[in-house]
Parts: structure tokens; sequence; C-alpha cells
């Protein structure tokens, strides 16, 4: 099965060219229930039943009402590849991009989107990474993290006592 994330970044599960978002389990937790991700586009109510174990299709429901598209299969693994290697490492967005589309076919890459909004997608997903901590319920939870405790290379939290006070 291709490694595919939706925007939300939850799992996809590809079959046939066809891309399905998961739906529900079933009472006995044996069975995952998919549906077609163009249901809302086309209206299309194919379904599929898979495995939980094997990850193998068990039934199909319904049929497409639109073809199948091998290349948009392969565009969102390569943006899914993407999205993982920023959160992965600290390459440039050039570098992250050379290497995606290094394999790609140049059908494939015809059909990409240009290479700025896929800059954009690293740095949003870098700033996600790097988010700055959540306000905290009470003082004895404030935990400094270590970007936030020095600048450049200089540190200038020398001390904190956040840990373990007493209010």
């Amino acid at each position: 099965m291709a490694s595919v994330m939706s925007q939300r970044n939850r799992p996809k599960f590809v079959h046939d060219g066809h891309m399905y978002t998961f739906e529900a389990l079933d009472c006995s937790g044996t069975i995952k229930f998919w549906r077609c991700d163009k249901r809302y586009e086309y209206g299309c109510k194919a379904r599929i039943h898979t495995s939980v174990e094997t990850n193998q299709v068990v039934k199909k429901v319904n049929l497409h009402c639109h073809g199948g598209d091998a290349a948009r299969v392969d565009i969102a693994e390569i943006c899914t590849a993407v999205k993982r290697r920023t959160e992965d490492t600290m390459e440039t967005p050039g570098a992250i991009l050379n290497e995606a589309y290094h394999s790609t076919s140049s059908g494939v890459r015809a059909q990409m989107s240009a290479t700025s909004p896929m800059r954009k997608v690293i740095q949003r997903r870098k700033c996600a990474i790097e988010a700055a901590p959540s306000q905290p319920m009470d003082r004895a939870l404030i935990i400094i993290p270590e970007s936030y405790q020095t600048y450049g290379d200089e540190h200038f939290l020398l001390y904190d006592s956040g840990m373990g006070d007493v209010d």
C-alpha cells in the first residue's frame, strides 16, 4: 500500500488508482471502513473494507463514478514524503524538493504544482514543528524549551526557578 496522508495528517488508503479516507471500524475492531475521497467532489459512493491486521481489501461496495488517477496518487505520495522529510531533517526546502523530484517521472512532474507552493508547504510544516508552547494553566507547569533559552549560541536564560516552585 502506498503511504499517503491527508491534509489533516490522517492516513489514506490507495487501491487501484483511487484514494480512500478512513471512516470507521466495525464493532469488533477487525475491519476498517474507507470512503472514496472524491465523494464530495463527484458524489462518489464507492467504499472498501480492509482487514486491520493485513491491510488487505476484504470487500468493495459500489463502483466509482469517476476514473482512477495514478498520477494523482503519485503526487500525493511525493507530497507526503516531502512533509515527512521536513519533519525529520533540517535540510533546506530546495534540498528536500530536489530529493523528492529526483525519481519522479516527467508526466507526474508536469501535473504537480509549481515549486513555490511546495516551498510554502515545507515552511508551514517547519513552523508547526517549531511553534511556541501552549499557555500553561499554572506557573508550576511552565517549561521553557531549549530553543527559547538561547539567542544565537549565547545562553541568556541562566536560571529558571519555575520547576517545583510552590505558589
